[in-house]
C-alpha cells in the first residue's frame, strides 16, 4: 500500500501513471495514457463494485467516484501532496466506517486515491473497452485491457485466446481509448450497483 501510495508518486517526475501488473491487454491501442485536455485531472478503470473503506453515508467531507479502481490510473502530478495523503490515511483509518468495515479495510489505498480523485475532473476509462473483470463478465469486441484481480485471475487464459480468435494481436489497427465522466459514490448508485451484482450473480447460477 505504501508503495503505491507514497513510493511510486515520489520518484516519478511528470504526472503519475500506475498499471498494476495483473492488467492484460490484447490489442495495439493509442490516446490511453495521455491527458486529453485540461479539463481532465484523473482517468481510471471502472470497477465492478465499490471496493472503499467507507460506506457512501461514511465519507464525511469527501466526495468520492463511483466504481474507482486504481489498479490503472492517471492523475496530475500537482495534485499529490505527501503531507496530505498521510492525513488522509489517518484519517480513513481512524473514522468509524474504517472499524465497522472491517472485512474492507484492506481497501485503504484505493479509498485514498478515489478521496483525492472526489475533489477533481475525474473521468474513467469507457469500460467496454477497459475495466476491472468480474466473474460474470463476457468478452465483447470492443475490449482491450482488463484489470484481473485475484477472484478472477483464473479466466486470463480465456480473454487472452478469445482476443486471437478474433484475430486481435500485434498486427491489428491500433484503437482509440474513449472516456467518459466519472459519476459520484452516493447511496442510490451503491444500492443500484448492489443489486445489479445480486442479480447478475443470480442469473449465472440460473443458467449454468
Amino acid at each position: 500500500m505504501g508503495m503505491k501510495l507514497v513510493d511510486a508518486a515520489l520518484m516519478l517526475e511528470g504526472n503519475i501513471i500506475l498499471c498494476d501488473t495483473d492488467i492484460l491487454f490484447v490489442r495495439p491501442f493509442h490516446s490511453a495514457f495521455v491527458f486529453p485536455s485540461e479539463d481532465v485531472d484523473v482517468i481510471h478503470l471502472k470497477d465492478y463494485a465499490d471496493s472503499y473503506c467507507w460506506k457512501p453515508w461514511q465519507t464525511m467531507r469527501y466526495s468520492l467516484p463511483h466504481r474507482f479502481n486504481a489498479g490503472m490510473m492517471m492523475i496530475r502530478r500537482r495534485f499529490f501532496e505527501l503531507e496530505g495523503m498521510e492525513r488522509l490515511v489517518r484519517t480513513i483509518e481512524t473514522s468509524y466506517g474504517y472499524s465497522a468495515n472491517r472485512s474492507y479495510q484492506w481497501f485503504v489505498e484505493q479509498t485514498c486515491w478515489a478521496a483525492l480523485a472526489g475533489k477533481l475532473r475525474t473521468y474513467r476509462w469507457k469500460p467496454k473497452q477497459m475495466r476491472v473483470i468480474s466473474k460474470h463478465d463476457r468478452y465483447n469486441q470492443d475490449f482491450v485491457a482488463g484489470h484481473f484481480v485475484g477472484s478472477v485471475r483464473h479466466l486470463l487464459a480465456a480473454y487472452r485466446d478469445e482476443a486471437q480468435r478474433w484475430g486481435y494481436g500485434d498486427g491489428s489497427p491500433s484503437v482509440q481509448i474513449e472516456l467518459e465522466r466519472a459519476e459520484p459514490y452516493s447511496i442510490s448508485n451503491f444500492a443500484i450497483n448492489r443489486l445489479q451484482n445480486r442479480l447478475s450473480s443470480a442469473s449465472a447460477k440460473l443458467f449454468t
